[in-house]
């Protein structure tokens, strides 16, 4: 199958870059990341939302489920990195389970980890990842299915992703880069199969680095998606492909901003009469800015087509637009405070029946402190709001939260 070939010769060219890791030593850059890292926390997590279901009273009481319930998460949080010769290795990710007190089906594991490897090789340096991560899907996005509502509420997402990048050239001047990568995506709902999709990416581009220029890169990537479990006519795979060509640029001005944006325009082809020709212009920004020497504040918005476990959709249109404000009272305490403002747009491959989401939008407000006790513990207070307008009103809800969250270094 062609997801499958495309898998093979994505782990054939990982293994190359990471056999040729470990059989040449010559150094290619200034590594700035050399100190060891030995960073581990166990944290217990205890929240109230008010509408863990997302959805109203009587559809909630419909799929088995309290709106309102608490839930204790204990963890475990890693942040590791050794050097081995000129060779970096590295982990990093979190680990926990999740025990709700009246919604007992949604228990689940809540996973996200990632490690890697840097290796410079002659005048390249290589870096390869992978990484996993799995946790229970947003009831938000689980709609009504075949009369049986309660089997569609229990589904856990898994994602396992898989990347080689490699840069060549000197610290500063002209370099080529390049990198691919893997992922697959699963459900394990046997009704969400429908959601599942493989993706490969590949990526060249030319970057141009100065110190006082910032980093400049000119790239132009493809993506292969493969939704492995869309109904056809045919019966066979619904598989298309996203090209994009643009540019990235990252500036730190000073100690007091750092800015990097990239915009390209992006281009959805090959998915014939299932997936629609369409095109766009797509973009990342984000700006952080240190006024003074206690508030930090971070502004981003981007717009992307991006594939996803909670819906049947082939792919989604994404506009995130966040503020972050982080004030340091004091060496020990540091108040918080974020507002997220999201809009979606689905595109669907096959013809759809019955309740589905079109287009969303999304708020969240929130905000918190922490407080550290001495070196070893620390304490977290944080709350929000949500608010979700779709398509129609079945997939519109609220709700609030409150969160408490207590950490042990190790």
């Amino acid at each position: 199958m062609q997801r499958q070939a495309a898998y093979r010769n994505c782990m054939m060219l990982l293994a190359l870059l990471g056999t040729a890791a470990t059989g040449f030593t010559a150094p290619a850059f200034a590594q700035a990341d050399t100190a060891p890292l030995s960073d581990v926390k166990f944290d217990v997590t205890a929240e109230y939302n008010s509408n863990v279901a997302r959805s109203d009273a009587a559809r909630a009481a419909a799929r088995g489920l309290s709106r309102s319930d608490q839930r204790i998460t204990p963890g475990l949080t890693v942040d590791l990195a050794r050097n081995l010769g000129q060779t970096r290795v590295w982990l990093n990710g979190s680990a926990g389970y999740d025990f709700y007190r009246r919604n007992s089906q949604l228990n689940r594991e809540r996973i996200g980890l990632e490690g890697g490897i840097k290796q410079p090789i002659g005048p390249c340096r290589v870096d390869i990842t992978a990484g996993i991560s799995r946790r229970q899907s947003d009831l938000g996005d689980i709609a009504f299915v075949n009369n049986s509502p309660s089997f569609a509420v229990k589904n856990a997402e898994t994602r396992q992703e898989y990347q080689g990048d490699i840069t060549c050239g000197r610290e500063y001047g002209l370099r080529p880069t390049g990198d691919v990568g893997y992922v697959i995506a699963r459900n394990s709902n046997l009704i969400r199969d429908r959601a599942e999709y493989d993706e490969l990416e590949y990526q060249g581009g030319l970057s141009y680095s100065t110190p006082n220029f910032g980093d400049l890169t000119a790239y132009a990537g493809r993506r292969d998606i493969d939704l492995l479990n869309q109904p056809t006519a045919g019966g066979g795979e619904v598989s298309y492909h996203i090209t994009t060509i643009g540019a990235r640029y990252r500036r730190d001005i000073g100690s007091r901003l750092d800015a990097q944006f990239s915009i390209g325009r992006s281009a959805i082809r090959g998915g014939g009469a299932l997936v629609p020709n369409n095109s766009g212009l797509t973009w990342d920004v984000e700006v952080t800015a240190q006024f003074g020497p206690r508030l930090q504040v971070t502004a981003s918005t981007g717009r992307q087509f991006v594939n996803s476990l909670s819906s049947d959709a082939a792919y989604l249109r994404t506009q995130p637009n966040l503020v972050q404000l982080t004030y340091a009272v004091n060496d020990r305490m540091r108040l918080q405070a974020s507002y997220l403002n999201e809009r979606r747009s689905y595109r669907y491959a096959t013809p759809q029946v019955g309740t589905f989401i079109d287009r969303e939008t999304r708020q969240l407000g929130g905000g918190g402190f922490t407080y550290d006790f001495g070196r070893r513990w620390q304490i977290g207070l944080s709350g929000g709001y949500e608010r979700r307008n779709a398509n129609g009103t079945f997939f519109d809800y609220d709700g609030a939260f409150a969160r408490a969250t207590l950490s042990l270094s190790l």
